[in-house]
């Protein structure tokens, strides 16, 4: 997936490629699967739940990683825009699906300011997953459980890392 090049074209290519990675669900499968089926918990709940917590994730480790990065603005617009058109695309869906109007983008932004909130309230914890966990959990409907709060780490993480890691891979980003 290197690129030796990022014009505009290789640039929304790259934001594409985050965002099909962010709305992938295959990386988060072993996270559900490595929870013991018998844990009380609302598997319908804490699946949608991991999957906003990645695509924000996705979007978090953007802003980060490329916080120096003259093209960070140009690369988390082409990561939004992906995500805001699948958005659009799920909520027809959806919105079909059980008679309501959704939409999936008002919903990523509004648990986005959620979790950045909660970043901001707890700006004296210096590692990020102590605090997306527990958050998570939160919004799962059980603050304690650890096997929630521990799949809100791992998602949050490795989506973390996968970005990282194919950023690095990147020429000349």
């Amino acid at each position: 997936m290197a690129s030796s090049e990022t014009g505009d074209h290789d640039i929304r290519k790259i934001g594409e490629n985050l965002a099909n990675y962010a709305i992938d669900g295959a990386d988060l499968k072993v996270i559900l699967d490595a929870i013991h089926p018998e844990a009380r918990i609302n598997r319908i709940l804490l699946e949608y739940e991991i999957k906003l917590l990645k695509i924000i994730s996705v979007g978090w480790g953007l802003t980060f990683f490329l916080a120096e990065n003259s093209k960070k603005e140009a690369l988390t617009t082409a990561y939004w825009t992906a995500i805001n058109l699948f958005s659009r695309d799920f909520s027809a869906v959806a919105s079909t699906a059980v008679s309501k109007d959704i939409d999936y983008f008002t919903i990523l932004k509004e648990r986005t300011n959620v979790y950045v909130s909660e970043l901001s309230r707890n700006s004296k914890i210096t590692d990020p997953v102590a605090v997306i966990g527990p958050k998570f959990a939160e919004l799962c409907g059980d603050m304690e459980n650890v096997h929630i709060v521990m799949a809100g780490n791992r998602a949050f993480s490795y989506s973390l890392k996968a970005v990282r890691d194919y950023l690095e891979s990147i020429e000349d980003l």
